[in-house]
């Protein structure tokens, strides 16, 4: 019979071991409580050692047998109060691949214990949902387009009080079995006559959250509003309690850029609503959501190719340089920006062999096509607030 090898005190680091006579033919055992995985029978209170050793008799061929109380990870059926260890199970544990420790162990995956299935949330005792004051979460939608060289809002009629006759956002209250956005959906199909079809389609943004008391006169009403730049959206129609809607242009209404109505270019002030209007005034502070709505659409044209979806499949780089300038309100420097558009890479792509005669004199103009960048880097920024060319 050989020697056993050194047992290992304490718990130190890992050494190499043999196993007494007697036991199995498996390759280890776990150590006891208080020690980490091991390769080899550890004597108990010792560390792990690295051995090819027999397992006892009584737990036959298993590779492993789970860790007591406290131990790693692994997969396997835990029995109760064990953690998760790789290996078969000892005999009366069942084949499971995992079963969920009890509580104030990890998370297991397999099996939950009888007793330890997860519980729904409880309202504490005596508590009353009625100690607040109730209030109503509405949605209000900024949806742009660009038809005839301008940038315009999609723009409702009020029917009712309050503001009956003003313009405003589509929107509406959010019912209790809804989110926020199948609200905002529901909403501009019934307001504005687009088909669900239409309104599921369009890629809604959410854009900020507007919680101001007294920002609707009937109760306290906080809204989450919605943007979308889009082409080719069909002609709306009134429906619910819109009398009316259709496409405005930006440039009629009047609306103040951020920069213009925020001082030091403040993001997210609060700003009186006529600041922001020279113009038509709109329902509520919807003057304010289509300012903020109309800067994060126009930062969008700078860091994607969004703005190649409002130009024909082909199109030339003057048409792509009507839609920037349409967006962003700005005439642009027609070589600055074919230089930058060229730069730009994935923006465009050349349409090999293909030129299309323009309104100008001289040769024909060499045609473009979407490119496949889902981002723009370097990002095509705007003429900057001092007034320097694009």
């Amino acid at each position: 019979m050989s020697a056993p090898g050194r047992p290992v005190p304490g718990s130190p680091g890992r050494g190499k071991a043999e196993v007494p006579e007697g036991q199995g033919d498996a390759k280890a055992m776990v150590p006891p409580v208080g020690h980490g995985g091991g390769e080899a029978v550890v004597p108990g209170g010792h560390g792990r050692a690295e051995a090819e050793g027999k397992v006892p008799e009584r737990h036959g061929d298993a590779k492993a047998m789970v860790p007591p109380v406290g131990h790693g990870g692994g997969e396997a059926v835990v029995p109760g109060g064990h953690g998760r260890a790789e290996g078969k199970v000892p005999e009366g544990h069942g084949d499971a691949k995992a079963m969920v420790p009890p509580e104030g162990h990890g998370g297991g995956e397999g099996k939950v214990p009888e007793g330890h299935a997860r519980a729904e949330a409880r309202l504490p005792d005596g508590y009353d949902k009625y100690a607040f004051e109730p209030f109503a979460v509405a949605v209000d939608l900024a949806v742009f387009t660009v038809r005839g060289g301008e940038m315009q809002a999609l723009l409702i009629r009020r029917g009712q009080e309050p503001y009956a006759g003003r313009w405003a956002l589509p929107g509406g209250f959010v019912r209790p079995d809804e989110s926020a956005e199948t609200a905002a959906r529901r909403e501009l199909a019934e307001e504005t006559g687009l088909s669900g079809t239409a309104a599921a389609g369009l890629h809604l943004e959410q854009l900020r959250t507007y919680s101001e008391p007294g920002r609707d006169p009937r109760m306290r009403v906080v809204s989450v509003a919605y943007t979308a730049l889009v082409p080719d959206l069909p002609e709306p129609r009134g429906g619910g309690d819109a009398a009316h809607a259709q496409w405005l242009p930006l440039s009629g209404l009047g609306i103040r850029a951020e920069h213009e109505a925020v001082q030091a270019g403040r993001e997210g002030a609060v700003v009186d609503d006529r600041a922001l209007s020279r113009g038509t005034v709109l329902a509520f502070d919807h003057d304010r959501i289509l300012a903020h709505a109309r800067e994060r659409v126009r930062a969008k044209l700078e860091y994607t190719g969004l703005a190649t979806s409002f130009c024909p499949p082909e199109f030339t780089l003057g048409e792509l340089q009507q839609v920037y300038e349409a967006v962003w309100g700005t005439p642009l420097d027609r070589p600055n920006f074919r230089r930058k558009v060229l730069a730009t890479p994935g923006l465009v792509e050349p349409v090999p062999g293909a030129a299309r005669l323009t309104k100008g004199r001289g040769k024909p103009a060499a045609l473009y096509r979407a490119g496949g960048a889902a981002a723009l880097h370097p990002p095509l920024l705007r003429p900057s607030r001092e007034g320097r060319p694009a």
